[in-house]
C-alpha cells in the first residue's frame, strides 16, 4: 500500500502535467513521491519516534546506516503518524532517490516538485526556471536562494524526506544541497535516510546544534523490540533467553529478524532457530547479495571475492591473493 502526497492529475502541454496545482513534467517517475507503506504489522519504537520529534527543531536530520536496518521503515511510519499530531505537524515532501538523479537540475526538479505538491504554488516558478529551455539557463544558486526566500516568508512548516541519499554521488548536489542547509529558514527541516555519510559539513552543523543524527546502534532492535516482532510481526513468540540469543547474534539487525522469521515457517522447535542464525542461511544471502555486494563498484566485489576463502586477513596476504 502507498501513500501519495498529491493527486488529481490532468494534463496541460506538452510533456508538462498538473498535480493539484503543481507542475508536474512526466519525465518524473511519480511513485518516487509516495511515502511507502508497509505490509505487514510494525513494532513501536517509541525512543525512535520521540528522537525524530526533537530532530524538528534542527536543520538536518542525518538517518545513516547499512542497509536492513529499517531507516524507510522508522521514517515512512513516523511521517504517517503525522495527523494525529495536527496541527504541530509539517507537510511531508518525500523523494525516493535513485541513482538517475545525480543530474543536479534533476535532483532539484524532484525535490521542489515534491515541496510543490504538498503546498501548490510554492516552487511553480522556480520549477519553470529550472526547466527552461533558454540559454543560458538560471544558476541553480538563484533558485535555491528564491526558494530559502520564499519559504522563509511562510507560516507553514514543511518536512523533505530524501530518501535513498547514498545513490547521490555528483559533487555539484552535495554542494547545493550544503548551500540550502546552511540558509535554511525554520520553515524548512531536511531529513536524509543513507547507507553512508554524505559529503556535507556534519562536524560544523553538530557543533552549531544543527543537526541530529541517528546512527547504527539507535536503530538496532532491543531485546524488547525483537520479542514483539516475533509476537506481533511474525505471530511466533519466542521464550525470553531465545529472544536474548538471537539479538545477540544478528546485533538487532531488522531485516536479519525478517529474514529468519521466514525460516520459522519450516521449524516445530524454536531452539533451532538458533542454527538458521550465520552466514550460510539462504535468505540472508540472498538479501546480501541483491542488497549489498551487487551494489559494489566491481573492484570491490573481486576483493571480496578473492579473499573470502581466508580465515584471517592481512594486507600483504590480501595483496597476494589479487
Amino acid at each position: 500500500m502507498k501513500t501519495l502526497l498529491a493527486a488529481k492529475t490532468y494534463s496541460l502541454t506538452g510533456d508538462v502535467t498538473m498535480v493539484e496545482g503543481t507542475l508536474f513534467h512526466d519525465h518524473l517517475v511519480a511513485t518516487k513521491f509516495f511515502v511507502p507503506s508497509s505490509s505487514h504489522p510494525l513494532i513501536a519504537r517509541p525512543q525512535l519516534t520521540t528522537l525524530l520529534n526533537h530532530s524538528l527543531r534542527r536543520k538536518l536530520t542525518l538517518v545513516s546506516a547499512p542497509a536492513g536496518f529499517g531507516k524507510t521503515t522508522l521514517l515512512s511510519s513516523w511521517v504517517q503518524s503525522f495527523p494525529q499530531m495536527k496541527p504541530q505537524a509539517p507537510l511531508v515532501a518525500w523523494v525516493s532517490l535513485d541513482e538517475d538523479d545525480n543530474e543536479p537540475a534533476l535532483f532539484w526538479t524532484y525535490a521542489l516538485t515534491a515541496l510543490d505538491a504538498v503546498q501548490p504554488g510554492l516552487c511553480t516558478q522556480l520549477l519553470t526556471y529550472l526547466q527552461t529551455q533558454q540559454a543560458p539557463k538560471p544558476p541553480l544558486r538563484n533558485v535555491l536562494q528564491a526558494l530559502i526566500n520564499s519559504l522563509a516568508s511562510r507560516s507553514e512548516q514543511f518536512l523533505l524526506v530524501l530518501d535513498d541519499y547514498h545513490v547521490i554521488t555528483q559533487p555539484e548536489v552535495h554542494h547545493s544541497l550544503t548551500y540550502l542547509v546552511e540558509h535554511l529558514s525554520p520553515q524548512l527541516h531536511i531529513i536524509l535516510a543513507t547507507r553512508a555519510d554524505p559529503p556535507l559539513p556534519l562536524s560544523l552543523l553538530r557543533a552549531r546544534g544543527e543537526a541530529l543524527e541517528v546512527r547504527t546502534n539507535q536503530l538496532r532492535c532491543t531485546d524488547e523490540e525483537v520479542m514483539a516482532f516475533f509476537k506481533k510481526v511474525m505471530s511466533f513468540p519466542l521464550p525470553a533467553d531465545i529472544i536474548q540469543e538471537v539479538t545477540a547474534r544478528t546485533e538487532g539487525w531488522l531485516v536479519g529478524l525478517q529474514l529468519l522469521g521466514l525460516s520459522l515457517q519450516r521449524h516445530t522447535n524454536p531452539g533451532d532457530l538458533l542454527d538458521e542464525v550465520n552466514g550460510s542461511q539462504r535468505y540472508i544471502l540472498d538479501y546480501l547479495m541483491e542488497e549489498v555486494l551487487r551494489r559494489l563498484p566491481l573492484s570491490v566485489q573481486t576483493f571480496l571475492l578473492r579473499t573470502s576463502i581466508l580465515e584471517r586477513l592481512s594486507a600483504p596476504l590480501c595483496d597476494a591473493m589479487l
